[in-house]
């Protein structure tokens, strides 16, 4: 088959005429060529004989072409489009390919290319061989080359590639060098033979998997190479990266990156492995692991720096071996930075004769200019230690801000004890506030009470006035009209502020209780008065922003008073059980604990009664002790993790304090009844202020701290005072107000009674 030739052109004035373009002997897109034995395809000669036109001529689409080792081409063959190639047996074709065309290689033949082939598309390999005799002008320079299966075999001439992928196959370099100049990411999981070299430039990553076996030299100029199979030869980077997780052989590291990993994994070197003092050896850190290099022969640390860069995680380990060597470490990097190191942690290199680790240390710090609270340092220590005795820690906990510290610190299972101590008071208060006129129930929260007033009087020694006055109604004498029972009920409520201590980094603290309590009293003598008590009610506290509780309550007690003419003696034991449900949030969790809480308390005061007329003044001094049994608990997650969970150890905590005070009573009437009216002032002292817990995280064994809630003032004023109607026939009526007032803390509280006497 022959294209038309081209008309000789005709002559002109002063010169010949063009002549006519040859014809193209096939034309087409979209076309599938068999070419058999003995076929002859030829382009037309233009007019002169000189130029041939194309053999074949592909316009466009998806072409196939078939060749015959007998087959005879004349003309070139031009693509647009993509050409794929077969052949039965061997064949050469000494044609140039030429046009935007991708060229594909398939079948099992061996295709020699001799042609000066300029196509530009790309060359692929699937099956075969694609060869360029090494006399010829070798193949396409700077076009993509992809070899999927079959060979690829330069025949000893040196190629560029503008980038250098495929699955699997084998390119033979012979002695030729194979540059891969590319600027995007590509893989090859094929195999490179030959004595050549591969060298790796363009700012792209080429990856390679497969196990390859050319001798020559590797070089890594720009870009990265990352190994995933196994290189036989030495390797050189200079400016380049070199990583993966595979194997290489001797590597000098020059003014470029060593890069193990993908990101994290272990680069094998088989030799001697150094890097110099412009070299940057860059390692991947994740929760528990590290890139590295274990090298078989000894590494040669020249200077250079070490680069870290933290991946995002759920935990951090204390140390990455980041560098082995079976032959040994010679000499030091020069310098360490991180990446996304993680808040709270410093990072630094350690050297032993095999490793090079990088070490992590804990050191949470406050912002400069400030300190650490008690409660923040006990969180940050216990954290620390933790970690510098097993080598790893969740990552939201090593890196606790101070205000992650305050959260983490649990204050609020302090709470607790302030809430109980309060209400163990105000039930003494209730138990030895026993006189005769009635029960001024002192119920405010702060640890302590007032007691018992003194008897007013005694018979004749009363006012005889016309009005009937409790004082003469109801003195302590023999007199048989005299009550012998009393039954007693009261509501109350009250409250307690304690503020924030910033030293110790405790914040403030409300709480509550209100209930009922019920009684009875009975005269074993006219001068000795025993009785107990019921009480029922609930508590609630709240630390300012950390968190709240609740509990329910109940409480019984006996008490027991002696008077001695005006003086008195009086003694009381308690007993306290709490149901407490504590509240708290650590960023997304939400952590919750319910316990038991048993309680004692006991009282003993003494005072002695000055009566001035219609009036009175009783100077007084008390102790008391209450004890809270605190168990062992555990906070659960209702919502979200327990990473930030406490428990807590079980402790006695006891408190003691003393009154010392003044009484002041008058009598009064009121619309014909008698009214007592009665007030009192005293100095407390608290010996024991502080309030504190010991809690572990469950998430981290071992980690305990003691951690602080807010404290009482040792030193407070308290105040009271009653108003006590008697109704007559045995039945009286009386309300309280009474606070207690310290430099840090205060508390307000008041109640109704209602007693009956026979």
């Amino acid at each position: 088959m022959t294209g038309g030739n081209g008309g000789r052109g005709g002559l002109g004035g002063t010169a010949n005429g063009s002549h006519g373009v040859g014809g193209g002997a096939i034309v087409g897109s979209n076309l599938s060529i068999i070419l058999g034995s003995n076929s002859n395809v030829s382009g037309g000669l233009n007019g002169s004989g000189t130029v041939r036109a194309n053999a074949i001529t592909f316009t466009g689409g998806t072409n196939a072409l078939t060749l015959n080792s007998s087959t005879t081409l004349r003309g070139d063959i031009e693509v647009a489009g993509s050409l794929v190639l077969d052949s039965p047996t061997d064949v050469t074709l000494s044609n140039v390919i030429k046009g935007s065309a991708s060229v594909s290689k398939i079948g099992t033949s061996v295709l020699t290319l001799t042609g000066a082939n300029t196509y530009t598309g790309g060359t692929m390999v699937e099956a075969g061989t694609l060869r360029w005799d090494r006399f010829s002008r070798g193949p396409v320079q700077s076009t993509a080359y992809t070899v999927n299966g079959g060979t690829l075999d330069l025949g000893s001439h040196d190629l560029t590639a503008s980038s250098f992928s495929g699955t699997g196959g084998t390119v033979a370099l012979g002695s030729g060098r194979l540059t891969v100049d590319q600027s995007i990411n590509t893989s090859y999981a094929g195999v490179i033979s030959g004595t050549g070299d591969l060298m790796k430039t363009g700012s792209g990553t080429l990856t390679l998997s497969g196990a390859h076996t050319y001798s020559g030299v590797t070089a890594v100029y720009g870009g990265r190479l990352e190994v995933n199979g196994s290189l036989a030869n030495a390797v050189i980077v200079s400016g380049g990266e070199l990583g993966g997780t595979g194997t290489v052989g001797q590597t000098i590291i020059s003014g470029g990156t060593l890069a193990p990993g993908n990101p994290i994994g272990t680069l094998n070197v088989n030799g001697v492995l150094r890097l110099d003092s412009r070299s940057t050896y860059a390692v991947e850190v994740s929760s528990s692991d590290a890139s590295r290099v274990n090298v078989s022969a000894s590494a040669h640390l020249d200077g250079g720096k070490v680069s870290a860069r933290f991946a995002p995680g759920t935990y951090v380990s204390k140390q990455y071996t980041i560098l082995q060597s079976s032959g040994g470490i010679y000499g030091q990097f020069v310098s360490e930075t991180d990446t996304n190191l993680p808040a709270g942690f410093k990072a630094a290199l350690s050297y032993g004769f095999h490793d090079v680790y990088l070490n992590l240390t804990l050191a949470m710090a406050p912002p400069p200019g400030t300190s650490f609270s008690s409660n923040q340092s006990g969180v940050a220590n216990a954290v620390a230690s933790y970690f510098d005795s097993n080598g790893s820690i969740p990552l939201e906990l090593g890196g606790l801000t101070p205000a992650g510290l305050t959260h983490a610190a649990g204050e609020p299972a302090t709470g607790t004890q302030i809430a109980t101590s309060g209400a163990m008071t105000q039930f003494m208060g209730t138990l030895v506030d026993a006189s005769p006129e009635g029960r001024g129930v002192s119920i405010a929260p702060a640890p302590g009470s007032f007691a018992s007033y003194a008897a007013y009087g005694s018979g004749k020694a009363a006012s005889s006035k016309a009005v009937d006055l409790p004082t003469r109604k109801l003195a302590l004498t023999a007199d048989p009209d005299a009550w012998r029972w009393s039954v007693w009920g009261s509501g109350f409520g009250a409250a307690q502020f304690t503020g924030a201590d910033a030293s110790a980094g405790t914040a403030a603290n409300t709480n509550r209780v209100y209930g009922a309590a019920v009684g009875a009293d009975y005269r074993l003598t006219p001068s000795t008065v025993a009785g107990f008590a019921l009480a029922g009610g609930a508590t609630s506290f709240n630390t300012y922003g950390l968190g709240s509780g609740k509990s329910d309550l109940f409480q019984a007690g006996l008490f027991l008073r002696q008077h001695f003419g005006q003086g008195y003696l009086s003694a009381a034991l308690a007993y306290g059980w709490q149901d407490v449900t504590t509240d708290r949030s650590v960023g997304g969790d939400r952590l919750e604990a319910k316990f038991d809480v048993n309680s004692w308390s006991g009282r003993l005061e003494a005072g002695h009664r000055f009566a001035l007329g219609p009036t009175a003044l009783t100077p007084y001094a008390a102790a008391q002790f209450t004890m809270i049994a605190l168990p062992n608990y555990a906070e659960t997650a209702p919502a979200g993790t327990s990473l930030f969970a406490l428990s807590y150890a079980s402790r006695d905590v006891t408190s003691t304090r003393s009154e010392l005070g003044l009484r002041a009573d008058a009598s009064f009437s009121l619309v014909g009844l008698p009214l007592a009216l009665r007030g009192a002032l005293a100095w407390v002292h608290n010996f024991d202020t502080a309030t504190t817990a010991i809690a572990s995280f469950q998430s981290l064994p071992g980690a305990t701290f003691l951690v602080s809630g807010a404290a009482l003032d040792r030193n407070a004023l308290r105040t009271s005072a009653t108003a006590e109607l008697d109704l007559r026939n045995g039945l009286s009526i009386a309300a309280t107000f009474d606070g207690e007032f310290g430099e840090n803390s205060r508390s307000l509280g008041g109640k109704g009674a209602i007693r009956y006497r026979w």
